[in-house]
């Protein structure tokens, strides 16, 4: 009796794997064949419908404890990370004297410290700094010596909220749903090699393609956990210190000593004593002339009667 053969359908295996990697729990799933797949076909043999595929099925889930909490958290993958990840984050507020140097100080102590700058904010009045907003990463070991130092910078402290956020579950579950993607990302490239025409080879090429895709978002979210636990945020809100003017001293105003009271008789003195000194000054001049000027005019006067005559001499008579 002739038989056919049997046509390969890898599309439907592609599906199952699908939707098993979109399945993915938040505790660790493990790999197991149902009962009516048993066995993989040897690479190059042809497949039927009823041929086995992969198939996932998700792990038995975590016991309860009293109130239906979990009593232990889901295991981590193999080689995954055992250490807690808290994302810590202040935001203080201080008054400082100069915004420059305490700029130049908290970031100065920052640096000291293994941390670095995210963000710096500053507005300008004035001519100068009036408020500044600087946000820091520091190491999570350092956080507390950090915030310790920032008191230690300003001159009051206004305000500070700290806060911490627990994302160990969140990074359990991303690294069992890594490890289940790729393990179905195996699967699929398999079924990529047991292709027999190009059609199926795209089918699954696009699929292993959506996979790999869902394997770097979670990579991506994996890491960045990691780094914002193991460096904390700490914002810092700067504003400067109100300066003391001096007052500028203001000239008082002094009252005139009132007039006295007039009196004729005391006018009539002072006119009188002013008039004697006039006439003892005029006095005194006319007898320095007198004895002075005198004899000193007597040659001039002599001279110039001498000469006077000559002329006359030279003059001859009108006829």
């Amino acid at each position: 009796m002739r038989t056919t053969p049997r046509r390969t359908l890898v599309l439907p295996f592609v599906l199952v794997a699908s939707v098993a990697a979109s399945s993915c729990s938040a505790g660790p799933q493990t790999m197991v064949l149902e009962p009516e797949f048993a066995a993989a076909p040897p690479a190059g043999a042809p497949m039927a419908p009823g041929d086995p595929a992969l198939s996932v099925a998700p792990a038995p889930p975590a016991q309860e404890g009293e109130g239906g909490l979990p009593t232990a958290l889901p295991p981590l993958a193999e080689g995954g990370d055992t250490t807690r990840k808290i994302i810590k984050n202040a935001d203080m507020a201080i008054r400082v004297e100069s915004i420059d140097r305490a700029i130049s100080r908290i970031t100065g102590e920052a640096a000291g410290m293994g941390g670095y700058v995210l963000e710096t904010r500053t507005e300008h009045a004035g001519g100068g700094a009036s408020s500044a907003v600087v946000s820091l990463a520091v190491p999570v070991a350092r956080f507390e010596a950090m915030l310790e130092r920032v008191r230690a910078a300003a001159v009051e402290l206004l305000s500070e909220h700290a806060s911490g956020q627990d994302a160990t579950q969140e990074y359990v579950d991303l690294e069992s749903q890594v490890a289940n993607l790729e393990a179905t990302r195996a699967r699929v490239r398999e079924f990529l090699d047991k292709a027999q025409n190009v059609e199926e080879a795209l089918n699954v090429n696009a699929r292993l393609t959506e996979i790999e895709g869902e394997i770097a978002t979670r990579k991506g979210r994996l890491q960045y956990l990691a780094q914002r636990a193991a460096y904390s945020t700490i914002t810092v809100e700067l504003h400067q210190a109100a300066t003391e003017l001096t007052p500028t001293p203001t000239a008082t105003p002094t009252a005139l000593p009132p007039l006295p009271p007039w009196d004729a008789g005391r006018t009539v003195d002072q006119a009188s004593r002013a008039l004697a000194v006039l006439l003892r000054a005029v006095g005194t001049l006319a007898i320095w002339a007198a004895i002075i000027g005198v004899p000193l005019a007597i040659p001039f006067l002599l001279v110039a009667l001498l000469l006077r005559r000559a002329r006359r001499s030279r003059t001859p008579p009108a006829p």
